[in-house]
């Protein structure tokens, strides 16, 4: 028996507050590492990144509680949105070398779950252009005097933490709203 994808609906239902979630991990992510670590990263982008991104999701949570219609392409488009706000936010965050970027396999996975095959190709091919042209344009991460790779160990162990419980939190969603039907 064939799983059927969820339904457009069912993903909006679920990326809107995964999108709240992810913004206000960028913001405290951009307040700890300049507060804490004091790293001079350019804070004024990064946030201006985060705020659009918060300003989208805000739109779409509105139109979402008016309309409660949505299809394939509203999907699209927002995990479009998704992969160029976070290529936003690697740019001025060291690019490829940014421990976060595999995040890039979120809306790809999300792609694969909801939207048809060619839909789904033109999203990857979009995530794997947007993290290709990373490797020839970044703003790179000030250096830390010997600390670098602990700090990128440690990134990445966020980083896997994040995809972990995002991935969990989408597939155990997504098994509930397939027996719900």
């Amino acid at each position: 028996m064939a799983i059927p994808p969820p339904s457009p609906p069912a993903m909006l239902e679920l990326l809107i507050p995964l999108r709240y979630l992810a913004v206000a991990g960028q913001l405290l992510t951009v307040g700890f590492v300049r507060i804490k670590l004091g790293l001079g990263i350019p804070v004024v982008p990064l946030v201006a990144i985060s705020l659009a991104l918060l300003a989208f999701n805000v739109a779409t949570h509105v139109w979402w509680r008016r309309q409660r219609g949505a299809g394939p392409r509203t999907v699209g488009l927002q995990l479009a949105v998704d992969v160029l706000a976070l290529s936003g936010l690697l740019y001025f965050s060291g690019g490829p070398g940014n421990p976060f970027v595999s995040l890039y396999l979120v809306p790809v996975a999300l792609a694969a779950l909801a939207l048809e095959v060619w839909p789904m190709i033109g999203l990857t091919v979009m995530a794997t252009a947007a993290y290709s042209f990373l490797f020839l344009h970044h703003v790179p991460l000030p250096q830390m005097h010997g600390r670098d790779f602990e700090l990128h160990m440690a990134g990445m162990w966020v980083n896997f933490l994040l995809s972990a419980v995002i991935m969990a939190a989408v597939l155990s969603r997504f098994i509930a709203t397939v027996n719900e039907q």
